[in-house]
């Protein structure tokens, strides 16, 4: 279950190359600093052995190695006297193994030992903590230019000089002097390797969780929408890192759910009011016709009245199916080639009777508008805005209806001379059941939905439509057919 999480997973693998690598570095450290322990080694007995020489070699004839006092000088050899008196002569081998013994002593200390041998392979003498069986090393041709080699008998390192007569001195030392360092060393190392990983553990989980805190904050945020908070948006103040784009675009997903979620409960509620007027008019009417006895006029006039509830919803229950279906994804246009001025025209014939009556003048200037379009949706454009325009003109004005083609689009006109919309009103003339009754005296028969129907028709076809309007001076409404 721990190492589901992408914090333990990136944890697991950093900890696992870190130590890869600490064990990589730290045995790389190791083989180096052992044949450094063991070239110092050699190269102290190599030094130590030069000297030892006058001390433990065979001398005899054709050496020149001489102990004893030199005739005539008493007191003096031919090395001077060392810490345990004058060498005694090779002629006398008893007092000269003796002496040795003595002077051996600093050697033993130092874990060392020395063995003295001649060409045949003979012992000349050993220091008592030599070896029992030593084997007289063979020169060769390398020996024989340098005099002197390190060989390697068991545990022991032994550094070995030949004289000039083939007779051999050995200085030699077991090797666990170099086995001890290099335990310490290898203490030192793993203790030095754990508290790296330690550490490295420590601020890996440190830095790894401050990484993955962008992605904490989006479950958070997440978490608190999923309980109804849709106000709620993720901390943006690290835009330029590689979850900024994520960021950004899950804050414009919430802040479109967020406007869609609102959109819906206002939409639900402007439904069940435009509903509930017309239906408690309808219920009224017939409680009043119900509690007495009433003139057929009362009854005649009720009845009207209820019917005309009862159109105001029919009409408003269609607008209401015809925006689900757009919204559902199930509204097509079916497009053919088409002429917005015979649009026009046939919305024209339909509407003239209405202006007449309202004492309202249609002038039409209709020019060829080739596009592809659904006619019938189209007309149905037509109908809403000239339709609108006639209601909000007071008798004595005009609608103008237009169509003409210009550079790269079509257009379908209607302006009116009406009362105009005020501009602050203008950002929402195409929301669903937005009204601007206040300032419109013939709103009671809307619905509220067919600009918003009109639009959505208009953006199926993808074309745009535009309003201009001057609080006093009428309104323009004009459609563009991209070409």
């Amino acid at each position: 279950m721990i190492l589901h999480s992408i914090r333990s997973r990136i944890q697991v693998w950093h900890t696992l190359l870190l130590s890869l690598l600490m064990l990589g570095l730290l045995t790389a450290f190791y083989v180096h600093e052992k044949e450094i322990f063991v070239r110092e080694f050699d190269a102290n007995l190599m030094q130590s052995i030069t000297s030892l020489m006058p001390r433990y070699g065979t001398g005899g004839p054709g050496s020149s190695i001489r102990r004893g006092p030199p005739p005539g000088e008493n007191g003096r050899d031919s090395y001077g006297p060392g810490p345990h008196g004058y060498a005694p002569s090779d002629d006398d081998p008893e007092a000269l193994w003796a002496w040795r013994d003595r002077a051996s002593e600093g050697i033993i200390a130092q874990g060392w030992y020395v063995v003295s041998m001649s060409r045949d392979g003979s012992i000349v003498y050993k220091t008592p903590n030599a070896p029992e069986s030593v084997e007289y090393p063979e020169p060769t041709t390398r020996t024989r230019m340098l005099n002197s080699a390190i060989r390697v008998v068991g545990t022991n390192r032994e550094c070995v000089h030949y004289g000039p007569r083939r007779d051999v001195v050995i200085l030699g030392a077991s090797a666990s002097q170099i086995d001890e360092r290099l335990a310490v060393l290898r203490w030192q190392l793993v203790g030095g390797g754990v508290i790296v990983v330690v550490l490295g553990f420590v601020i890996g989980w440190f830095l790894v969780g401050r990484s993955l805190e962008p992605i904490n904050s989006v479950t958070r945020t997440a978490a608190g929408i999923s309980q109804g908070d849709l106000s709620q948006r993720i901390d943006a103040s690290d835009m330029d890192s590689e979850l900024g784009q994520m960021v950004a675009v899950l804050n414009e997903t919430f802040a479109k759910l967020e406007s869609s979620f609102d959109q819906q409960v206002r939409f639900t509620a402007d439904a069940s009011h435009e509903l509930r007027t017309p239906i408690s008019v309808i219920l009224a009417k017939c409680q009043f016709a119900l509690m007495r006895e009433r003139s057929p006029e009362k009854y005649r006039e009720a009845l009207k009245t209820c019917e005309a509830s009862a159109q105001h919803v029919r009409r408003l229950v269609e607008s209401l199916l015809e925006l689900a279906r757009m919204d559902s994804g199930e509204f097509r246009v079916i497009r053919s080639p088409g002429d917005l001025a015979a649009v026009a025209e046939s919305c024209v014939q339909l509407l003239s009777a209405l202006a007449e009556e309202k004492q309202i003048e249609l002038d039409v200037d209709l020019q060829p508008a080739r596009v592809d379009m659904d006619f019938d949706r189209m007309h149905q454009v037509g109908i809403n805005l000239i339709s609108n325009a006639i209601k909000y003109v007071n008798a004595g004005g005009y609608v103008y209806v237009r169509t003409y083609s210009e550079p790269g689009a079509a257009v379908f006109e209607v302006r009116d001379t009406g009362m105009g919309i005020r501009r602050e009103k203008l950002p929402h003339l195409f929301d669903r059941f937005y009204r601007v009754s206040k300032e419109r005296s013939d709103e009671q028969n809307s619905t509220g939905l067919g600009l918003a129907i009109t639009k959505a028709i208009v953006d199926a076809h993808g074309a745009e439509i535009d309003v201009v309007s001057e609080w006093g001076n009428g309104s323009t409404f004009t459609i563009r057919f991209p070409l």
